[in-house]
Protein backbone atom coordinates (compact mmCIF):
# COMPACT_ATOMS: atom_id res chain seq x y z
CA UNK A 1 0.00 0.00 0.00
CA UNK A 2 0.87 3.67 -0.99
CA UNK A 3 1.92 5.69 2.13
CA UNK A 4 -0.27 8.70 2.58
CA UNK A 5 3.10 11.65 1.67
CA UNK A 6 3.74 9.08 -0.84
CA UNK A 7 0.03 9.61 -2.26
CA UNK A 8 0.16 12.75 -1.56
CA UNK A 9 2.98 13.86 -3.83
CA UNK A 10 1.57 11.52 -6.22
CA UNK A 11 -1.77 13.39 -6.15
CA UNK A 12 -0.10 16.63 -6.86
CA UNK A 13 2.39 15.99 -9.66
CA UNK A 14 -0.60 13.95 -11.34
CA UNK A 15 -2.18 16.83 -11.60
CA UNK A 16 0.55 18.83 -12.52
CA UNK A 17 1.59 20.06 -9.62
CA UNK A 18 4.36 19.42 -7.03
CA UNK A 19 7.58 20.21 -6.06
CA UNK A 20 10.63 19.28 -8.16
CA UNK A 21 11.64 16.84 -4.71
CA UNK A 22 7.84 15.73 -5.00
CA UNK A 23 8.39 14.93 -8.92
CA UNK A 24 11.85 13.11 -8.00
CA UNK A 25 10.30 11.09 -5.57
CA UNK A 26 6.97 9.79 -7.52
CA UNK A 27 9.64 9.46 -10.61
CA UNK A 28 11.96 7.29 -7.96
CA UNK A 29 9.04 5.52 -6.85
CA UNK A 30 7.70 4.60 -10.08
CA UNK A 31 10.88 3.34 -11.38
CA UNK A 32 11.03 1.01 -8.69
CA UNK A 33 8.08 -0.61 -8.30
CA UNK A 34 6.55 -0.73 -11.92
CA UNK A 35 9.71 -1.89 -13.67
CA UNK A 36 10.72 -4.97 -11.62
CA UNK A 37 8.70 -8.18 -12.57
CA UNK A 38 7.15 -6.46 -15.79
CA UNK A 39 10.64 -5.60 -17.03
CA UNK A 40 11.92 -8.91 -16.59
CA UNK A 41 8.58 -10.93 -18.37
CA UNK A 42 9.40 -7.99 -21.42
CA UNK A 43 12.87 -8.69 -21.22
CA UNK A 44 12.11 -12.13 -22.88
CA UNK A 45 10.37 -10.49 -25.52
CA UNK A 46 11.21 -8.43 -28.65
CA UNK A 47 11.08 -5.10 -28.69
CA UNK A 48 7.53 -3.59 -29.64
CA UNK A 49 7.76 -0.32 -32.36
CA UNK A 50 5.99 2.51 -31.04
CA UNK A 51 2.23 3.12 -31.71
CA UNK A 52 0.54 4.83 -34.63
CA UNK A 53 -1.33 8.39 -33.42
CA UNK A 54 -4.89 5.92 -34.23
CA UNK A 55 -3.22 3.49 -31.95
CA UNK A 56 -2.40 6.34 -28.93
CA UNK A 57 -4.45 6.57 -25.94
CA UNK A 58 -7.24 8.82 -25.10
CA UNK A 59 -6.79 11.57 -22.34
CA UNK A 60 -8.97 9.51 -19.96
CA UNK A 61 -7.44 6.06 -20.93
CA UNK A 62 -3.72 7.55 -20.30
CA UNK A 63 -5.44 9.10 -16.83
CA UNK A 64 -6.01 5.61 -15.79
CA UNK A 65 -3.16 4.03 -16.62
CA UNK A 66 -1.13 6.51 -15.05
CA UNK A 67 -3.11 5.78 -11.71
CA UNK A 68 -2.29 1.88 -12.51
CA UNK A 69 1.29 3.00 -12.58
CA UNK A 70 1.34 4.85 -9.15
CA UNK A 71 -0.13 1.18 -7.88
CA UNK A 72 -3.96 2.08 -7.64
CA UNK A 73 -6.97 -0.81 -8.31
CA UNK A 74 -9.62 -0.62 -10.28
CA UNK A 75 -11.59 0.04 -6.58
CA UNK A 76 -9.28 3.22 -5.94
CA UNK A 77 -8.92 5.17 -9.56
CA UNK A 78 -12.90 4.82 -9.50
CA UNK A 79 -13.87 7.53 -6.87
CA UNK A 80 -10.67 9.32 -7.96
CA UNK A 81 -12.30 10.45 -11.61
CA UNK A 82 -15.63 9.88 -10.55
CA UNK A 83 -16.72 6.83 -12.46
CA UNK A 84 -18.38 3.60 -12.22
CA UNK A 85 -15.68 0.74 -11.69
CA UNK A 86 -16.99 -1.07 -14.39
CA UNK A 87 -16.23 1.79 -16.57
CA UNK A 88 -12.35 1.87 -15.45
CA UNK A 89 -12.23 -1.92 -16.33
CA UNK A 90 -13.36 -1.04 -19.64
CA UNK A 91 -11.22 2.07 -20.53
CA UNK A 92 -8.57 -0.71 -19.54
CA UNK A 93 -9.81 -2.97 -21.70
CA UNK A 94 -9.61 -0.61 -24.40
CA UNK A 95 -6.46 0.40 -23.55
CA UNK A 96 -5.00 -2.98 -23.46
CA UNK A 97 -6.31 -3.84 -26.85
CA UNK A 98 -5.18 -0.48 -28.34
CA UNK A 99 -1.89 -1.49 -26.96
CA UNK A 100 -1.86 -4.94 -27.64
CA UNK A 101 -0.82 -5.22 -24.21
CA UNK A 102 -1.20 -8.92 -22.57
CA UNK A 103 -1.84 -7.42 -19.32
CA UNK A 104 -2.16 -4.77 -16.69
CA UNK A 105 1.73 -5.21 -16.19
CA UNK A 106 2.53 -4.98 -19.83
CA UNK A 107 0.68 -1.89 -20.05
CA UNK A 108 2.43 -0.45 -17.10
CA UNK A 109 5.66 -1.29 -18.42
CA UNK A 110 5.10 -0.38 -21.79
CA UNK A 111 3.86 3.22 -20.60
CA UNK A 112 6.80 4.02 -18.25
CA UNK A 113 9.01 3.14 -20.83
CA UNK A 114 7.36 5.56 -22.93
CA UNK A 115 6.12 2.99 -25.89
CA UNK A 116 2.46 3.97 -25.04
CA UNK A 117 1.19 7.93 -25.12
Amino acid sequence: MIDATLRSALREVFNGAGTPAQREEVRAWLAESATGTAEAMLAQRRPMRRLSRSQALTARERQIVRLLCVGYSTAEIAPELFMAPSTVKTHISHALHRTHSRHRAHLVARFTRGEVR
